[in-house]
């Protein structure tokens, strides 16, 4: 077996893995989801503050109950790249009713 056969192998069973449980997806776009729809309602930095709030709430949740939480993570990571880069965006400085 090649590298690319093992390479596909190993990401078809990570898939199967987070397609399993759906509290994985939730924890993983959750976050992310959230800084869209309040940066849209309320512009980036209570998109910053709900996102990564809400990120950290998720993944001390799952720290807590002894869950699995790489995914927490990933939406934890998810929520800060988008508000850091959105943040850095000069559109961004703008109030949504601009």
């Amino acid at each position: 077996m090649n590298r690319f056969q093992l390479n596909l192998k190993e990401l078809a069973e990570e898939f199967r893995l987070v397609a399993a449980g759906r509290r994985s997806w939730i924890d993983a776009l959750v976050p992310p989801l959230a800084f869209v729809l309040l940066n849209l309602l309320f512009g980036v930095w209570p998109a910053v503050g709900g996102a990564v709030g809400l990120a950290a709430v998720i993944t001390t949740v799952r720290l807590a109950q002894h869950d699995p939480f790489r995914y927490a993570l990933a939406g934890l990571a998810g929520a800060a790249l988008a508000s850091s880069s959105a943040s850095r965006l000069p559109i961004a400085l703008r109030s949504p009713a601009a």
